[in-house]
C-alpha cells in the first residue's frame, strides 16, 4: 500500500483533520472555473486532501459535509495545507493601493504569523501575532446561538459555514450589503406567537442595535480573516490583502 505524507491538525471547533500533501490532480480541483464562480472550489479541494478525523471517525468527507462546517475549520484547513504541502512563505506582488502611487512591490510574508498548533490549547496573549492567529471555539459544539438584545427582542443564529456564505457569493455583487453577514447566518428573531422569525429586512433595528448585534456574534465567532497588512516602501500606505486571494497562496512560483 503507497505511504501517504500527511499532517494531523486540531481545527477551531476542536476536532482533528488528517492532510495529505497536495498533488497536481488536487490543483487541478482549485483551478476549475466552474467552481470557482460556484463558490466550491475550496470545498472541494478539502474534501479531496481531508484524509482521516476523530470526527464521527471518518475519514473522508463529502463537499456536502464540509460546506456544513464552520468556515474558519476550512479556512483553517487551507491554511494548514498550504504550509505543509508548499511551505510556509508567501511570495507575491503587492500593488500600493494608493491611487496616486499604484507602485509594485516584491513581497513576501510567513504564513505561521497566522496559525497555531491548537492541540497545545490558545495561543499566549503575550504573542505578539496573536491577533492573527486562530482560537478554539469557546463552545465547539455549538451551531446555533441564543441571545437577548438590550430592547428585549429574544434572536438566535447560526454560526457561519461555507453554506452560509454561499448564499452571499451568488448573490449579484451590485445586491451585497452589510447586513449580509446577518443573513448568511439565518438570524431570527421570536415572535409574540413564539415562532422564530427569519430576518430579511432590518427596518426593524436602529443602528444602535445592529452594532449590538455584531458585538454579540463577535463574542462567540473569533474574527480570522487571514488578511494582511502590506506598507509600501514607495509611499508608506498600508493596505490589506486577503492571503487566500494572493494567486501565489496555492499556484507558487518555484516550488
Amino acid at each position: 500500500m503507497e505511504q501517504i505524507n500527511k499532517v494531523t491538525k486540531m481545527v477551531p471547533s476542536g476536532f482533528t483533520v488528517d492532510l495529505k500533501e497536495q498533488t497536481g490532480e488536487d490543483e487541478d480541483v482549485l483551478s476549475r472555473m466552474g467552481d470557482i464562480e460556484e463558490g466550491i472550489s475550496y470545498t472541494k479541494f478539502l474534501s479531496r486532501i481531508i484524509v482521516g478525523s476523530n470526527l464521527d471517525n471518518k475519514k473522508n468527507f463529502t463537499t456536502e459535509e464540509i460546506n456544513e462546517w464552520p468556515a474558519v475549520d476550512k479556512y483553517f484547513c487551507l491554511l494548514e495545507s498550504r504550509i505543509f504541502s508548499l511551505g510556509h512563505k508567501l511570495d507575491f506582488v503587492y500593488k500600493c493601493q494608493n491611487d496616486k502611487c499604484g507602485k509594485e512591490t516584491n513581497m513576501d510574508e510567513d504564513l505561521r504569523k497566522y496559525t497555531h498548533d491548537l492541540s497545545e490549547g490558545n495561543p499566549s496573549k503575550t504573542d505578539p501575532d496573536y491577533a492573527y492567529k486562530p482560537k478554539l471555539f469557546k463552545e465547539p459544539n455549538t451551531k446555533t446561538f441564543y441571545s437577548t438584545l438590550s430592547n428585549g427582542k429574544e434572536i438566535k443564529w447560526d454560526i457561519l459555514t461555507s453554506s452560509g456564505e454561499l448564499k452571499n457569493i451568488k448573490k449579484n455583487r451590485d445586491e451585497l450589503n452589510r447586513s449580509d453577514e446577518f443573513r448568511a447566518r439565518n438570524l431570527a428573531y421570536k415572535a409574540e406567537s413564539g415562532e422564530w422569525v427569519t430576518i430579511s429586512n432590518f427596518k426593524m433595528f436602529t443602528s444602535r442595535i445592529m452594532s449590538e448585534l455584531r458585538e454579540k456574534i463577535r463574542t462567540k465567532e473569533f474574527e480570522w480573516d487571514l488578511t494582511m497588512q502590506c506598507k509600501c516602501p514607495h509611499c508608506s500606505k498600508i493596505g490589506e490583502l486577503m492571503i487566500l486571494n494572493v494567486p501565489t497562496f496555492f499556484f507558487p512560483s518555484g516550488v
